[in-house]
């Protein structure tokens, strides 16, 4: 399975790294630092180009599954951060975000001994890479996870498998240095700022159309959340409105994964989903008694 080969490979580039050595990784055009190397360091420029040639591996492996996964011309830099200024923006990134999330899960997966849950993802997903647009495949793949996870795990095996699966991604720090994700936003409190900054990221790479926050009752940190035009979700908001699936589920993978790399020590909850004009509201709180709607949540009906 392909997760053993990512597991394995994701191993190789650990055994080069050195955590304060003064050569990284990064993409010539993008200024990108993808996954599995986004925040590694390394001792000498030999072991950093070794290093890119094996995450060239790991990019291999998951584009047998989507061949239009970008390549990346990885190359070795020394000291000198890539600046927003020195970096393009990249037509590509809602793909890359996609395999980099389905790529952590997969290895996760392969750790864990979940095959069967693994041989799901890719047995919905190749039945739906038959029909459905070349452009929507990355969206599909992420489907076909939330689906697998939610249909066969525990929602205690769910919370243990994201946060996991979340560790293996890049620390918010080293992406927001390295790929020059980090912007100005409008100034949020404690609680809301990570939310704030997990949908900026959401929006940054077009998973997303646009988004608010703003304080909800009930918990000191939880956030009354907007999505507009939530790609993973069109479709099951155009039933939900239309009154056809009452039994409809609005999947958070993408958002929980990302949050739970600003909030390690904290549980999430996803909650009181509901379809709005364009989009969704729904509650999100940081530092929850206990973990909820992690892969998806029951959808409430219509705002």
């Amino acid at each position: 399975m392909v997760g053993n080969t990512l597991r394995e490979i994701r191993e190789r580039i650990d055994a080069l790294r050195a955590g304060d050595g003064r050569f990284y990784v990064v993409c010539a055009r993008t200024g990108e630092r993808p996954v599995p190397i986004a925040d590694a360091r390394f001792d000498s420029r030999a072991t950093a180009v070794e290093a890119a040639h094996v995450a060239k591996e790991y990019r291999s492996a998951l584009r047998r599954y989507d061949p239009s996964l970008a390549f990346r011309d990885l190359i070795v830099c020394e000291d000198q951060w890539i600046t927003a200024d020195d970096a393009e923006t990249d037509a590509d990134d809602l793909l890359s975000f996609c395999h980099d999330v389905a790529g952590v899960f997969f290895e996760t997966l392969s750790e864990r001994g979940y095959d069967e849950v693994e041989r799901a993802v890719f047995d919905d997903y190749l039945d739906a890479a038959e029909v459905v647009d070349r452009d929507e495949l990355c969206l599909e793949l992420l489907r076909s996870l939330v689906d697998a996870l939610d249909g066969r795990l525990t929602p205690s095996e769910q919370a243990s498998l994201v946060a996991s699966a979340a560790d293996r991604l890049p620390s918010p720090d080293a992406e927001e240095r390295d790929a020059s994700i980090l912007r100005s936003s409008p100034s949020r409190d404690e609680a809301g700022q990570p939310v704030d900054a997990t949908l900026t990221r959401l929006s940054d790479v077009d998973l997303i159309a646009g988004y608010s926050v703003s304080a909800a009752g009930g918990h000191a940190r939880t956030r009354s959340v907007t999505l507009s035009e939530y790609a993973l979700a069109e479709d099951v908001r155009a039933s939900v409105a239309a009154g056809e699936d009452p039994d409809a589920r609005l999947p958070t993978l993408p958002l929980v994964v990302d949050l739970l790399r600003r909030v390690p020590s904290g549980a999430v909850a996803i909650e009181d989903a509901t379809v709005t004009e364009d989009g969704w509201r729904l509650a999100v709180t940081t530092g929850a008694e206990s973990p909820t709607g992690l892969v998806s949540v029951a959808v409430d009906g219509v705002a």
